[in-house]
Parts: C-alpha cells; structure tokens; sequence
C-alpha cells in the first residue's frame, strides 16, 4: 500500500490498523509524526510502538529513477559495449596493421566523451526527455571500417 506501511512491516510487524491513516514523509518531522500516529492507531496490536529513524526510512525505500536516467543508464551500457567491442583495434598488431588507426581513435574517443557534449546536456534537461531525443544527437558514432595497410 505505502512505503511507509511497507517500512512497518520489514520491522516484523504483519497486523496494522491503517484506518484514517495519511502518510506524508519527506522530512523528519513528518516520519516523526507518522509513526507516532501509527504507534497511537496499533497501542493494542503486537509488536508496538515502532520504533525507528528517518534515515531507517529513506534506507528501506527503493530508490526510483526517472525515466531520463534509465534512458541514461540504456545509453551508457550501449557505449560501454561498443568500447569494449572495439577493444581489440587497440592491440599491439592491430596499432601496427590499420591504415586508418587515427579513424578508430576518434571512434572511441567520442564514445567516451559522448556525455560531456554541452549539446547532450541540454537534450536531457528538455522536458519529457525520451530515448528519440537522444538518438537525435546521432549516438552512437559511426564505427570506420577496417582498413589494413
């Protein structure tokens, strides 16, 4: 039901009058309140008062990101990928062997630096960002090709 009913019950708690019960906990003066409305709500129930702090609160509570994070998240794990995939034009023989070495390079330095683009950034503080919007900013690069000397 609520994330602080939730936070009651990982206390080992499994019976609780909730009747008339408003949760609002965004500070410590409300987690205060609360419980102590909730221990007043259960005197007679077993396993009360509760006791507990707000940072046990904050701490039992899953963190939620916004969608622009895990759109964030998509792209960085998609990068980290292709980084690790061109991994291999970074060896002894191939540094040697590839007319286009300076090409690769480039690739990969822009797949690193691809979140310190000014232009990425603002993207991402537009409202109701969405993974169309990012692909806008042409990520990712485009790979070269193999070229051998």
């Amino acid at each position: 039901m609520s994330k602080f009913i939730s936070f009651i019950h990982s206390k080992g708690i499994s019976s609780i009058n909730i009747s008339n019960f408003k949760e609002k906990v965004s500070t410590n003066d409300e987690f205060i309140e609360t419980l102590a409305e909730l221990n007043k709500l259960n005197s007679d129930s077993p396993g009360f008062p509760v006791t507990g702090t707000f940072e046990e609160y904050n701490a039992h509570i899953p963190i939620q990101f916004p969608v622009e994070n895990k759109a964030l998240e998509f792209i960085k794990q998609f990068r980290n990928r292709l980084l690790l995939e061109s991994d291999w034009v970074m060896t002894y023989d191939n540094t040697q062997t590839l007319a286009n070495l300076d090409d690769w390079i480039q690739y990969r330095k822009k797949l690193r630096d691809f979140f310190s683009d000014p232009e990425f950034k603002l993207i991402l503080l537009q409202e109701n960002t969405d993974m169309l919007d990012m692909v806008a900013m042409k990520f990712p690069p485009e790979m070269p090709p193999v070229i051998r000397k």
